[in-house]
């Protein structure tokens, strides 16, 4: 134990004495001094701004930030360099500018000066990269946009997320939802000039089932710079061009209809004879008989208390308790003492049997109108090569995904509640289709499809797929 003791003290007193300090170079990656020797004021400036401190003392420009910095700026020694009024968020970052070859930690090429690289990680800080600066992100959208406005457009709406200002038409309509509100938000914030364009009826010709495909397709090429909405991130969408991280998520579900089983005449005769078996039948019997046999006997026996003619006899006591048993109460009016214990017990009998025939009658009426399902899951569904409606945009990405899957046998829709019509108007026999444009649609189309329609109710079955920055198409 004392070995082991020592070698782990050994073992981290050597990790102390190699361990980076936060806030100094790490020997293995020093910082350097770019600007020793050089002409700064009058080598490092842009079209409009030449860098002199009130002290004439040498000054930096940055051209992409057009700030001026000071003639020290990144060099020799570990500092949050980024301190200023415009990137305060970033003040507890330190860096320094290194040489790549002679750095054995994260370092970064600089875009503002390209023959220069800086590390956060030599001063002992998480590498973070120049993009996450909102003036990198300025300087990058100016210097592709060559000075003409960014050009977007909108594809077809998405409910909450994407919605056309109503009474409007045209690509100039007001938009409302999650996706323009951040887009102009974000535009707004980075003083952005921008120009909203119809999407071009090339793409729209060459993509007539999604909007948001040929909006994609736009962009590709060149038509426009960004499309604002809740895309499915396809693969054949990311071959040409690139989204962003998903802001949320869909679930693609199996939509399967059933049909109601048609009961005839005979079935529903019988049905009340289903609910107990034949000897529970002939116990009921059994027990009639018993309790008929014992009223006559006791009332036939009583000379005190004289009875009538109907229970006096025996097959008029056996009418009685068959008519207790049916009509759920007594029908005999007892006189004497035994007589009326007997018929106490019988008529607690008759409510135990009737509540429990009540119930197991209603069962049995439920459970015998069975449903029959096209398929239980996705893959028997595939398996037995059953015809299923889609949304246009997202069946090759199945296709990739299960090699089952025969384009031969779907029917490709626009949007939600085609599909689920084709399923009612006989086009397939499954529907795949997103959760939510499940739940949208049965309250919106079901109502109103045709009587013959309406008898093919819908359920979700399994997920399937999930698809990333979601919603509209």
């Amino acid at each position: 134990m004392l070995v082991w003791l020592v070698i782990a003290f050994l073992l981290v007193s050597a990790v102390a004495r190699t361990q980076d300090v936060v806030g100094t170079a790490s020997q293995e990656c020093p910082c350097i001094d770019p600007w020793e020797g050089s002409e700064c004021s009058s080598t490092y400036f842009d079209d409009t701004t030449t860098c002199r401190g009130t002290d004439d003392s040498c000054r930096l420009s940055m051209p992409p930030f057009r700030a001026c910095l000071a003639r020290d700026y990144g060099a020799s020694r570990c500092e949050a360099w980024d301190c200023d009024r415009v990137t305060n968020k970033y003040c507890t970052r330190q860096w320094c500018y290194v040489d790549p070859n002679n750095c054995n930690r994260t370092f970064t090429d600089s875009t503002s000066f390209p023959s220069l690289s800086f590390s956060y990680s030599t001063c002992g800080f998480l590498s973070r990269a120049l993009e996450d600066d909102p003036r990198w992100a300025r300087s990058e959208i100016d210097r592709r946009l060559h000075g003409r406005p960014l050009r977007y457009a909108y594809p077809g709406d998405d409910v909450e997320n994407l919605v056309t200002e109503p009474g409007c038409q045209g690509y100039n309509c007001t938009r409302y939802g999650i996706y323009p509100k951040l887009m102009h938000e974000i535009f707004r914030e980075q003083g952005l000039a921008t120009e909203v364009r119809p999407i071009s009826e090339l793409s729209r010709a060459a993509n007539p089932l999604s909007s948001y495909t040929a909006c994609v397709n736009d962009v590709n090429l060149g038509l426009l710079d960004i499309c604002i909405g809740p895309f499915w991130v396809t693969a054949a969408r990311t071959q040409l061009v690139a989204f962003t991280l998903p802001l949320h998520v869909d679930d693609f579900r199996l939509i399967v209809g059933f049909e109601q089983e048609s009961k005839g005449f005979w079935f529903r005769m019988k049905t009340p004879y289903l609910v107990f078996s034949g000897p529970l039948w002939l116990s009921l019997l059994g027990v009639m008989a018993v309790v008929a046999v014992a009223l006559w006997w006791v009332e036939r026996q009583s000379v005190r208390y004289p009875v009538d003619e109907g229970s006096g006899n025996l097959p008029g006591a056996l009418m009685d308790a068959a008519m207790s048993m049916t009509t759920g109460a007594p029908v005999h009016m007892p006189v004497s003492p035994a007589s009326r214990i007997i018929t106490l017990g019988y008529s607690l009998f008759i409510l135990l049997v009737l509540s429990a025939y009540t119930a197991n009658l209603a069962s049995t009426l439920v459970t015998t109108a069975t449903r029959s399902y096209a398929s239980s899951d996705f893959d028997t569904a595939l398996d037995r090569g059953m015809r299923m409606c889609i949304i246009a945009p997202v069946a090759e990405s199945f296709a990739q995904l299960y090699p089952k899957f025969n384009r031969n046998r779907v029917s490709e829709y626009t949007d939600g509640p085609e599909v689920l019509q084709g399923m009612d108007d006989g086009v397939c026999q499954v529907a795949i289709l997103t959760e939510k444009k499940f739940e949208d649609s049965r309250r919106l189309i079901i109502p109103e499809t045709p009587a013959g329609a309406r008898r093919r109710l819908l359920k979700g079955g399994s997920a399937s797929k999930k698809g990333a920055a979601s919603g509209g198409g």
